[in-house]
């Protein structure tokens, strides 16, 4: 018994073939094949979701809540635009070895990394006898510093 294509299936839904290929296919569903049966139904299913889904209009409070979400989340993105981007400005991974050197055991990685108007300094080392990690750093706030330097003199 040849089997009808999805393909077919989708454009007999659809009612999109032509009336010879029609009754072909209604003569090889009243055979009882119930392969292209279940096809055509879940066929017929998915088309009446689609037709039911463009009449849908979700509840009012739901359609606020999502409008108040995405209006917070564009509030969040404009703001932190204004405040920049974190920038890199140093890392101690990124240095080429010394000529001649395969691999080192550095234990120590420092790190530079500016966020307007901060500057953040963070130096990791592994601890001395375990596997722990020692993290120190300073956070620095760059527009306060040069007034700081001025009034030091």
């Amino acid at each position: 018994m040849k089997h009808i294509t999805m393909e077919e299936w989708i454009n007999f839904v659809n009612q999109v073939v032509s009336q010879e290929q029609q009754a072909a296919m209604q003569k090889h569903l009243g055979t009882g094949c119930r392969r292209c049966m279940e096809t055509m139904a879940q066929w017929q299913k998915i088309r009446n979701t689609a037709a039911r889904e463009a009449s849908y209009q979700p509840p009012a409070a739901a359609v606020r809540i999502a409008k108040a979400s995405f209006a917070a989340a564009g509030r969040a993105t404009q703001e932190a635009e204004k405040r920049g981007f974190v920038q890199v400005l140093f890392d101690s991974f990124m240095q080429p070895l010394l000529a001649g050197v395969r691999s080192g055991g550095v234990g120590t990685r420092q790190m530079l990394y500016r966020a307007d108007p901060y500057q953040i300094d963070v130096q990791i080392e592994a601890k001395p006898g375990g596997n722990g990690l020692m993290v120190t750093g300073q956070l620095l706030d760059v527009s306060s510093a040069r007034r700081g330097l001025s009034a030091a003199t």
